[in-house]
């Protein structure tokens, strides 16, 4: 009987997207897929319309359109649009979050909080915000990334002075403007 070897987890090939037979892509799928993005409407709920590709050949051809040199304009195209759906996605959330911080109808139920209205809007607006800081962190993200530089983003000039010369210049200074204040005050 053969031996089993033990095979390395990290060489076993994984599957990332569960793909229903590969589709090509067309200018037109794409400028529906990304204008539907736009709207709001989600990546798995485009997917599942009769004649729109998986999920999975969307993402390819995200992922391809965004190598530096994939060769295709169109799916770089397509790449480039697909950002910039997800940006706009992102001012409906913002609309939401506002209509659902703004709508106060039921709160009150029989002269009371109706406190079940009000947790599923805070988890709601907690949800829309998670997706926001995930999708766009650089306009919703919680970390905040400090970046130093001079002047026109060149590198920082760092000026170095002897301690003693700049203290004697500032007493110089000083003593002179004594000087010509007493001698301002003797002359009258």
């Amino acid at each position: 009987m053969p031996r089993r070897t033990k095979q390395n987890p990290m060489q076993t090939p994984v599957k990332a997207f569960k793909r229903h037979g590969l589709s090509k892509f067309t200018r037109d799928k794409g400028r529906e897929i990304n204008r539907r993005i736009a709207e709001g409407e989600s990546l798995n709920a485009i997917c599942k319309s009769p004649g729109m590709p998986s999920k999975g050949n969307v993402i390819d051809w995200v992922m391809r359109g965004s190598e530096y040199d994939c060769g295709d304009i169109e799916l770089s195209d397509f790449s480039e649009q697909h950002r910039r759906a997800r940006l706009i996605q992102m001012i409906g959330v913002q609309d939401e979050l506002r209509e659902i911080a703004d709508n106060d109808v039921n709160d009150m139920h029989n002269g009371r909080p109706n406190n079940v209205r009000v947790q599923r809007d805070k988890l709601r607006s907690d949800n829309l915000k998670w997706i926001a800081a995930r999708l766009a962190p650089q306009l919703y993200g919680d970390k905040l990334e400090l970046e130093h530089a001079g002047k026109n983003g060149a590198p920082i000039q760092v000026e170095t002075r002897d301690l003693a010369r700049t203290i004697m210049e500032v007493f110089d200074s000083t003593a002179l403007e004594i000087v010509k204040e007493t001698a301002t005050k003797e002359n009258k």
